[in-house]
């Protein structure tokens, strides 16, 4: 879940920009069909994003070797584009 560091909330930007800020800069990705708001697949893994009123949740389907990687990138491109900081929870 990637949400916003001070009030625990989904952290906004204009959906225009999801490609911009939910495809991770400096990884290859395409974007994909499937569920979620936003959908990319990446080294034959999937990762998908829904928007939450606590958050964005992100789903990796696939090897997660280097999901943490991804999800701090994102993360950083979610915090530009809300103009707050914000953080990443790992939900089990």
């Amino acid at each position: 879940m990637i949400r916003t560091s001070a009030d625990h909330r989904w952290p906004a930007f204009h959906s225009d920009r999801m490609t911009e800020v939910l495809q991770p800069k400096g990884w290859t990705s395409e974007r994909v069909d499937g569920p979620g708001d936003f959908r990319v697949r990446t080294d034959g893994v999937e990762v998908s994003c829904s928007a939450e009123e606590l958050g964005w949740q992100v789903v990796i389907d696939g090897d997660r070797s280097r999901a943490e990687d991804w999800i701090e990138q994102v993360t950083r491109q979610v915090a530009a584009a809300a103009g707050e900081p914000c953080e990443w929870l790992e939900l089990s």
